[in-house]
Formats: C-alpha cells, structure tokens, sequence
C-alpha cells in the first residue's frame, strides 16, 4: 500500500497479483 505520494497526498493505491496473473491496482482517498 503506497500513501502520501508527492503528486497527490490524499490519494493511496494498493496493488494486487490476480490468480490470472494480472496486477490489479485499487486507488482509495483518505478522507
């Protein structure tokens, strides 16, 4: 989980390996 990146301070994504084999990244706000 990556929070507090310099372009958006707010913003956190988490990144995430499927059972297919994909990277799949979910992008939350911290409010």
């Amino acid at each position: 989980m990556y929070c507090n990146s310099p372009l958006s301070p707010e913003k956190c994504f988490i990144c995430v390996l499927s059972l297919t084999g994909n990277l799949m990244c979910f992008v939350y706000y911290t409010f």
